[in-house]
């Protein structure tokens, strides 16, 4: 097990130097339009499979064979694993939300945190 000092030694390094700051905010806006597209892909899946489900149920009702309730079963359960994948892209969608928050917040304390520096060299 690590100690806290070295994780904090090894979060502490990840950070960028003040001549650095611009390129870590660009590479943070890269991520988070990284994971934006992401969301947006799963959300286009997500629908698909929604629509796929209400299709099947459709054409299900309008069987009059024996295939009927196939037909129907099909759809209850890709109806479920649709209701499934909407819970998570909710959770994801937060995720990404919490993630931007987090990452403004470090931006403005680091940005401070050079103001101080630069304040106490003088």
């Amino acid at each position: 097990m690590e100690t806290n000092d070295s994780v904090r030694s090894r979060l502490l390094a990840q950070l960028p130097n003040d001549g650095e700051l611009a390129g870590y905010r660009v590479e943070v806006a890269a991520l988070l339009d990284k994971r934006k597209k992401a969301l947006r892909a799963e959300k286009y899946v997500h629908r698909r499979i929604l629509i796929a489900a209400s299709l099947l149920f459709v054409a299900g009702e309008w069987r009059v064979s024996a295939h009927r309730e196939s037909f129907i079963a099909a759809a209850f359960f890709i109806f479920l694993y649709g209701v499934m994948e909407s819970a998570l892209y909710k959770t994801r969608q937060g995720q990404v939300e919490l993630l931007k928050e987090m990452k403004q917040l470090q931006l403005q304390v680091l940005e401070l945190h050079g103001a101080c520096q630069r304040k106490n060299n003088e």
